[in-house]
């Protein structure tokens, strides 16, 4: 099971996330945003680097699915955080595909970079 910890760095919101990752808990993760408010209006970095597991590529397809059913919950930028591994692959596969459908989501795998991308899109 994941949970994460939110926490507010100069304009954006960083989540960090523990446990193991899949549908189920990406699912609940991308429903828990759009039911958080304090999200609303900020850049988000969401963090997977010390996170266990994995989704397919199938899977991607159905999280997507929960973007576009809650558009407005997703209006800014998202940066994706992991280390360079097929992961970072499937997070790469998540922004072409996001960003084919209007979401500005970008996979990083260095936080500085990720940082200074969700700060762009502030001003």
């Amino acid at each position: 099971m994941a949970s994460y910890r939110v926490v507010p760095i100069d304009g954006v919101l960083r989540l960090s996330l523990t446990g193991t990752i899949d549908l189920d808990a990406s699912r609940s993760l991308l429903l828990d945003i759009t039911r958080d408010a304090q999200l609303q209006g900020s850049g988000l970095l969401i963090d997977f680097r010390v996170t266990q597991g994995d989704v397919s590529y199938r899977d991607v397809h159905e999280l997507i699915a929960v973007l576009t059913e809650h558009p407005q919950s997703f209006t800014h930028r998202i940066a994706l955080l992991e280390e360079y591994t097929d992961r970072f692959e499937k997070a790469q596969f998540f922004q072409a595909y996001a960003t084919e459908r209007g979401f500005k989501i970008r996979a990083f795998v260095d936080e500085g970079s990720a940082i200074a991308w969700l700060e762009e899109g502030a001003s």
